[in-house]
């Protein structure tokens, strides 16, 4: 199953204000669905507490706007889709203001994902580093190498390193005590801050 990472954006400016994903073949009709639920909240929770994409859209709404819905990328499997959805969300609201800060996805933190699906999100996070169009928080070079110590991969940050090792940054983060290697492990994989032929045992 096909599923599509997409941004809601101003359409004065087509800054990306939110970050969402999608299972529906058309992705107008996703932007819709936000279009009537924003609308709902506001005539049936009037001067209730909302999510704050529902406010933002009510304020394009209120002066004759819609958001600008565009694709971002395609993600094969749901279940494994939170996990990219998660990795944009964090990079696009360090220098974006984003309106789903408080809905970073779903899905728990320790979900498994295939091999298949950690290359094809590799792949496109780099794609997309490449291009600009997505930067990362974390400029921290990470080097990854098997539980023996021997090399298996560079990343140009934390964040991708850990969709490779199936963890989060801060599991990685949490290994670093002293030095310039990791003297913890994490799922199998150890770390170093810069590329050694082979790490240390622990």
């Amino acid at each position: 199953m096909q599923v599509k990472i997409y941004a809601l954006c101003d359409p004065r400016d087509s800054s990306i204000r939110y970050i969402g994903r999608t299972k529906k073949a058309v992705l107008e009709h996703r932007l819709l669905e936000h279009i009537s639920k924003s609308k709902y909240y506001t005539r049936y929770y009037p001067g209730k507490r909302v999510p704050h994409r529902v406010n933002w859209i009510n304020s394009l709404l209120s002066v004759g706007l819609e958001p600008k819905i565009r694709l971002l990328c395609n993600i094969e499997g749901w279940k494994d889709s939170h996990i990219f959805e998660r990795q944009l969300i964090d990079k696009y609201k360090e220098k974006k203001r984003l309106v789903n800060t408080e809905d970073r996805g779903c899905g728990s933190q320790n979900h498994h994902v295939s091999e298949e699906t950690k290359i094809q999100i590799r792949e496109t996070l780099l794609r997309k580093y490449a291009s600009g169009e997505v930067v990362s928080k974390s400029y921290k070079e990470t080097h990854v190498y098997d539980i023996s110590g021997n090399y298996i991969q560079s990343f140009s940050s934390r964040k991708e390193a850990a969709i490779f090792c199936d963890t989060t940054e801060k599991q990685i983060c949490k290994c670093f005590t002293t030095g310039k290697w990791a003297r913890k492990k994490v799922n199998g994989f150890r770390f170093s801050n810069e590329k050694l032929e082979k790490l240390p045992p622990i």
